[in-house]
């Protein structure tokens, strides 16, 4: 019966020694396809020590919070695709620039500091420049449309 026991802690040692062989060998299969993908940083040290940090359960907090971060994604993703469709038509940018001018002129009227108006009328300038940019391609546009 002994004999039998002497067996099973080198059987053992064996299994581990292949486990352990395995899982070098995963190790240095994710490293090469890491490198192959563009990843020059990537060691073997960084796959071990990712692994490793996910070696754990997830806790509920956790299921939780990467479920809230991937509905704010799927909600940010929705609104840059509506972001991206919608456009400010000529008639649209015009009244944004006539609101800015009447802020502006408020501003300058009602306030006593005549520096503070001035740098607050060259903030909303600047806060419409971008469109007054896109107001002016839109109409140059225009223009060739019409040329032609």
């Amino acid at each position: 019966m002994r004999a039998v026991w002497k067996n099973i802690p080198l059987r053992c040692a064996n299994d581990l020694h292949e486990v352990e062989t395995e899982i070098q060998d995963t190790i240095a299969e994710i490293n090469n396809l890491g490198i192959n993908l563009g990843f020059t940083y990537l060691d073997t040290e960084c796959v071990e020590e990712l692994l490793q940090s996910h070696d754990k359960e997830l806790e509920v907090e956790d299921l939780i919070r990467l479920e809230q971060d991937r509905t704010y994604d799927n909600q940010e993703t929705d609104n840059k695709k509506e972001a991206e469709t919608k456009e400010f038509t000529l008639k649209e940018l015009e009244e944004i620039f006539r609101i800015g001018e009447l802020y502006k002129q408020k501003i300058m009227d009602g306030d006593p500091n005549l520096a503070r108006s001035l740098r607050v009328s060259r903030e909303i300038d600047k806060a419409v420049f971008c469109f007054k940019v896109m107001y002016e391609e839109t109409k140059k546009c225009l223009k060739q449309i019409r040329i032609l």
